[in-house]
């Protein structure tokens, strides 16, 4: 795997200024200690010098895992940063995180990720040289292990995304792990709609290949995600918003399909 040196993250004039990378995770955290280790080691050992991340700590957290995040010291070419609790919708503290780092660097691509989630070692690295090298592309979205086990050894599954498009959005419910976003695409898309608490990055998916943005998918698995047990009052909210979304983002010519 070919590596990538992020060199223009520090000024020859100025070592000790700071230029923000061009990925910057946005990590979200609730309860997540069980997976904190995993997650942390996996951000440790990327081939991709530099990046950043930011954690956003999820209102009613209590397992001492947002103590453990501001301790956090990572290696050198990661730079971490810990947001306020989210007490509202967690996109409205995702788009306030993204806004942040694309007044520091507009060409700058957000990645939204979760905790229980995993990187491979070439990963990051992997996506950002998909970026170099399809500078057109809105959106990157990889494939992704599926796993049982807090501890992400347990395979049980792959997660096979087909092509993203206004009709596949539609029928499923395609957001995908961790996709990779290009700033300037999702300032213009109006970033996420924080009056969906549960379902708002399907929203903003669907506003973007309605207006014709461009995804490619990733064929690579590039990371492990684990599939927990989701609260059946999460599953209520989730499925009222996502009846409400198709209904409002489904044109006259689809409804016959659906």
């Amino acid at each position: 795997m070919e590596k990538h040196s992020q060199t223009v993250g520090y000024s020859k004039d100025n070592p000790i200024g700071y230029i923000p990378a061009s990925i910057h995770l946005i990590a979200f955290n609730y309860n997540s200690m069980d997976f904190l280790e995993g997650f942390v080691k996996s951000l440790e050992d990327q081939d991709l010098d530099r990046f950043d991340i930011t954690f956003i700590n999820i209102s009613g957290t209590n397992d001492g895992s947002w103590k453990k995040i501001k301790n956090w010291v990572p290696r050198p070419g990661i730079v971490s940063r810990k947001g306020k609790d989210s007490k509202n919708s967690p996109f409205d503290a995702l788009n306030t995180a993204a806004a942040i780092t694309l007044s520091k660097n507009p060409e700058a691509y957000i990645c939204p990720v979760n905790i229980s989630d995993r990187f491979t070692k070439f990963g990051l690295n992997f996506m950002w040289l998909l970026t170099q090298r399809n500078p057109k592309v809105d959106v990157f979205y990889p494939n992704f292990k599926i796993v049982n086990d807090k501890e992400h050894k347990n395979i049980v599954g792959y997660q096979n995304w087909p092509e993203y498009s206004h009709e596949n959005l539609l029928i499923e419910n395609m957001c995908g792990c961790s996709p990779l976003i290009k700033g300037s695409a999702f300032v213009e898309a109006n970033s996420y709609n924080p009056g969906y608490k549960y379902t708002a990055d399907y929203d903003l998916f669907l506003r973007m290949a309605l207006d014709g943005k461009k995804f490619q998918l990733i064929e690579e698995v590039i990371g492990s995600h684990y599939e927990g047990d989701t609260p059946i009052e999460i599953v209520t909210k989730y499925n009222e918003e996502l009846t409400y979304l198709r209904q409002l983002h489904t044109p006259y010519k689809y409804e016959e399909q659906l």
